[in-house]
């Protein structure tokens, strides 16, 4: 596991720090550019990406994305929580995918070929499709922070 981190971000470094998580630091000035700085210094063939605001992801729902990756036919796969499940949380998706005729909010949670990434090739993509809750609160709003607090608590 390896954490990206950048001036942006010098408390969560330190915190990260204390608990002994291996951090990056990174420019901070763009996703793609955080991706390629963290890339670069990683190994392995592909790679799971995992936003850090997405507090109600579990370890089992982690696990069912993950299996549903085959490294042999795929080459990028990214999570979608259906957009019914997102708006009855009361939260208001940030990208919306229409697959099949169904809304589809981008989850965050991604696996990506890491070799291709950073030549910048062309990823076909696969999408792993889930009305699972866990992907669904991605918290940009303190009112997503309070919705993602109550409902860790239930």
């Amino acid at each position: 596991m390896l954490v990206s981190v950048s001036d942006n971000t010098l408390e969560t470094e330190r915190f990260l720090i204390e608990l002994g998580v291996p951090t990056i630091r990174t420019s901070g000035e763009d996703f793609v550019g955080d991706l390629h700085e963290a890339f670069e210094v990683m190994s392995g063939d592909f790679i799971l990406t995992c936003p850090s605001d997405t507090p109600l992801l579990s370890p089992r729902s982690i696990d069912r994305f993950v299996e549903s990756f085959d490294p042999k036919t795929m080459e990028s796969h990214v999570a979608l929580v259906c957009c019914d499940v997102v708006r009855e949380m009361g939260i208001t998706p940030s990208f919306v995918m229409n697959r099949y005729g169904t809304d589809w909010a981008v989850a965050g949670l991604s696996i990506l070929d890491r070799r291709k990434t950073l030549r910048d090739d062309y990823l076909s993509e696969t999408f792993y499709h889930t009305d699972d809750r866990d992907f669904a609160v991605n918290v940009n709003t303190q009112k997503d922070l309070d919705l993602a607090r109550r409902i860790h608590l239930q």
